[in-house]
């Protein structure tokens, strides 16, 4: 039996990977969710003296407000914000002021089933993002450290000796081209595909090659790709 060629088993590896995320995703963000039971959660029913008063007594400075039932998310409550509120209406009697008068961030959930992907794009600067099961009730939170914890963990690739980054030119299978030219100095360790932005940053593939690889090797690769009218660039790392 012939032996596949090393761009088709690079191609089964990826579907094997992508067979491999598609079922984990169903659990890969229940394992950084912090379970409402273990977080301090406020009834709608408060006022905003009362929330605040909560609020510093446990040194938080924000927290999710849930319906009567605590089932149903209704937004966050933030200390800040009482505190804005009270400096712009002096003599506002906070103790008569609803915790939904101040609720921010209503529309910011995420669902168990959700991908890594969709809780980045959606947690941005948020302190931790609400998420909903699949019934839509109120199961937990992600916190913004956990998601950095995470990806600083997930991303950590050992013995990683230099990234080299490609701009792509956007030919057919040129990922594949591109993979197999490397492959020829290094075996990747992994790599990353970067889009074109709105800061001025070309759409990119970036490579993890190993630390194994000498300097002058690292040179020669990235001549080789220029030689094919690729810019590059080559980062050592740590």
């Amino acid at each position: 039996m012939r032996k596949r060629l090393p761009i088709l088993n690079l191609f089964a590896r990826i579907m094997k990977v992508q067979t491999r995320i598609e079922g984990a995703r169903l659990t890969m963000l229940r394992n950084l969710i912090t379970p409402k039971d273990k977080i301090i959660s406020l009834p709608e029913t408060l006022s905003c003296l009362e929330a605040l008063m909560i609020m510093e007594d446990n040194k938080v400075r924000n927290a999710p407000v849930l319906d009567t039932r605590g089932v149903l998310y209704r937004g966050n409550i933030y200390r800040y914000h009482i505190y804005k509120y009270s400096y712009h209406n002096p003599d506002a009697d906070l103790s008569q002021v609803s915790v939904t008068h101040l609720l921010k961030n209503a529309s910011k959930t995420i669902n168990e089933e959700d991908s890594i992907l969709d809780l980045m794009f959606m947690i941005r600067d948020l302190p931790y993002i609400a998420v909903l099961n699949r019934d839509r009730a109120f199961s937990g939170i992600i916190y913004h450290s956990t998601l950095q914890d995470y990806l600083g963990k997930a991303w950590d690739i050992p013995n990683l000796g230099t990234v080299v980054t490609v701009n792509v030119q956007g030919k057919l299978f040129e990922f594949f081209r591109l993979y197999r030219l490397i492959s020829k100095f290094a075996q990747p360790q992994g790599f990353m595909t970067l889009e074109e932005t709105d800061y001025g940053t070309p759409r990119m593939l970036a490579f993890f090659i190993p630390s194994d690889l000498a300097s002058y090797d690292v040179e020669a690769l990235v001549n080789r790709l220029e030689a094919k009218k690729y810019v590059v660039h080559s980062y050592p790392f740590g």
